[in-house]
């Protein structure tokens, strides 16, 4: 029901022709994916029963794919994301006609999406090495293609550390970028124009960096030597908690959206209205 609702308060046609709200639809689509399918089910099902339930290594494949496609197709499209925000403020000429708006806004995305759907597909479905499913350990322990340092470096530091990095490097540039054009130009900085999407993408930035970059970080200090579990509940946390990014885009993404605020008051109002006239019946 959550879900349902999430998606028919952001189904607005102003939303679904802005260019600059595209990638936010794909970000809460991409968190739903996990709810409906194997990731967030799955954790929570551990969580209550203390293993993995149903013990097939199907279960573990779905899980494993979509946990991992999905975790690391957010943080490409926030790393994107971030880069198109630069395009949309000081280059938005780029995307005035159709044929450009394929190239630079739509194909992006596409491949984005493509890449993460093959390169997992191959690495959980096709790298030659056996897996061992543990059912009483989160996750099944773990795919085998993890225990290939040379395809898990490129794994950790492509779709998991790059993209944190570039996130926070242009976030902040942006910054720079519209304080300095400010200063050049010597007047106000249009914010009514561009304030709706740098507040979205903003909050949707910080919420992914908090929860994923200490993940990424741990993933990191793993393959250059430091045993598993030698931080004790600090794994566990860690782990745990970048979990949320599933849980909490969606609502990240609407939550900033004014829009959103004011479609959510306006269902208030009428379901308060309906309240009050409907008669109690005894």
């Amino acid at each position: 029901m959550t879900i349902s609702l999430i998606n028919s308060i952001s189904d607005d046609s102003v939303q679904q022709n802005d260019a600059s709200l595209h990638i936010l639809s794909e970000l809460r689509l991409s968190p739903t994916v996990s709810f409906w399918t194997a990731d967030v089910p799955n954790i929570l099902s551990y969580l209550r029963l203390g293993h993995v339930w149903p013990q097939t290594p199907l279960n573990c494949y779905v899980w494993w794919f979509v946990g991992t496609a999905n975790y690391n197709t957010i943080g490409m499209l926030m790393a994107w994301a971030s880069i198109e925000r630069h395009i949309l403020v000081f280059h938005h000429q780029w995307l005035n006609t159709q044929k450009k708006r394929i190239y630079i806004h739509y194909m992006p995305l596409a491949i984005i999406v493509l890449y993460a759907i093959i390169f997992f597909t191959i690495c959980i479905f096709f790298i030659p090495c056996d897996n061992i499913f543990v059912y009483t350990q989160p996750w099944c322990l773990a795919p085998c293609f993890t225990t290939n340092n040379a395809v898990l470096l490129f794994d950790t530091l492509v779709n998991g550390v790059f993209p944190c990095f570039a996130i926070t490097i242009l976030n902040i540039l942006l910054l720079i970028r519209v304080i300095k054009q400010k200063q050049r130009l010597r007047q106000q900085v249009e914010w009514h124009k561009y304030q709706r999407m740098i507040i979205q993408l903003a909050s949707c930035s910080a919420f992914f960096l908090l929860f994923n970059l200490p993940f990424k970080c741990l993933s990191l200090a793993y393959i250059f030597g430091v045993p598993y579990g030698s931080m004790g509940k600090v794994e566990l946390l860690t782990y745990f908690f970048s979990n949320f990014i599933s849980v909490g885009m969606p609502f990240i993404c609407l939550g900033s959206s004014p829009e959103i605020w004011r479609k959510l008051k306006e269902i208030m109002k009428v379901q308060y209205f309906v309240t009050r006239i409907t008669p109690q019946i005894s």
